[in-house]
């Protein structure tokens, strides 16, 4: 709620500042300036609003509408909700970075935008919880990694505990690979790694560099994007005062449903609990989730 209201504060100022630089321009009022206006073509939904969100970080404290061209039709919440959908699909699609718009995600110009996109999308469905541990300042370890890559982690455990000979058996060097944006990429944990191989001696070693590059540094520059973008959008001296927790649950939602509190504060409207239908529907709190 505080954030909130510091957010709603926050749309109010910009919009006002804009109000009052159209008038000391002699400018007409235009209700346009109390929003961010996003006009993009569903053929190129997230190049367009990339450019869009580019050329408009002024706006970005703005309620938000969205338009798409060709289209009629006046944003009520409906084209919001569909944009925000349409965005998701694309944007989390391993392929896209094969697509035309490629290119972009390595441009700088887009570094800041596509940050926002991200953080939109995952403030509708936030999949990575390594952005969650990023934002910790500590040193990573196979636990950690067991949130995002649990079968990962199976693996590390068993080579760390592996009581035979490491480097016959398992034949491995001090090299990886990698799935990113569906293609797969090979790293090297350290210098000459490629012609070092994996012992009993240096296994610790190759569990804590693995777990490092997964979960720091082949994620740094979309983590990086998606850090400017989340405090360009969410940036409030509210957002000072929660734990690192607390920004989780409010990015994220709740991760598991107390069926059982659903249930205290059921209301029947117009049923009483003991009619065949209500309990029939009680089978649904019998689920678990």
């Amino acid at each position: 709620m505080i954030l909130q209201r510091d957010s709603e504060q926050q749309m109010i100022l910009n919009a006002r500042r804009s109000l009052m630089s159209r008038a000391m321009h002699q400018q007409a009022p235009d209700i346009d300036v109390f929003f961010l206006n996003l006009n993009v073509r569903r053929s190129h939904l997230v190049c367009d609003s990339l450019n869009e969100i580019a050329r408009k970080q002024t706006d970005l404290k703005k309620k938000l509408k969205v338009t798409f061209v060709g289209e009629p039709g006046l944003d009520m919440g409906g084209l919001t909700k569909e944009w925000f959908l349409l965005l998701i699909k694309q944007i989390f699609d391993p392929d896209y970075a094969d697509g035309p718009c490629s290119v972009q995600f390595y441009n700088p110009r887009f570094a800041l935008p596509y940050g926002l996109l991200q953080e939109i999308a995952q403030s509708a469905s936030c999949p990575a919880k390594s952005a969650t541990c990023q934002c910790r300042v500590w040193k990573f370890g196979v636990d950690d990694l067991a949130e995002v890559m649990p079968d990962v982690a199976v693996g590390l455990r068993e080579l760390l505990s592996y009581e035979g000979n490491v480097e016959e058996d398992f034949c491995m060097n001090f090299q990886v690979s990698v799935e990113e944006f569906g293609g797969v990429k090979t790293h090297v944990l350290k210098t000459e790694g490629e012609n070092m191989p994996v012992t009993n001696e240096n296994r610790q070693e190759y569990v804590q560099l693995y777990t490092e590059l997964i979960l720091n540094k082949a994620i740094y520059q979309p983590f990086k994007a998606f850090y400017l973008g989340f405090h360009s959008v969410c940036a409030s001296n509210a957002l000072i005062m929660l734990r690192p927790e607390e920004v989780e649950m409010l990015v994220c939602g709740c991760p598991t449903l107390d069926m059982d509190e659903l249930r205290k504060v059921t209301v029947y409207d117009g049923f009483h609990e003991e009619e065949p239908i209500i309990k029939q529907e009680q089978l649904f709190f019998s689920f678990e989730f």
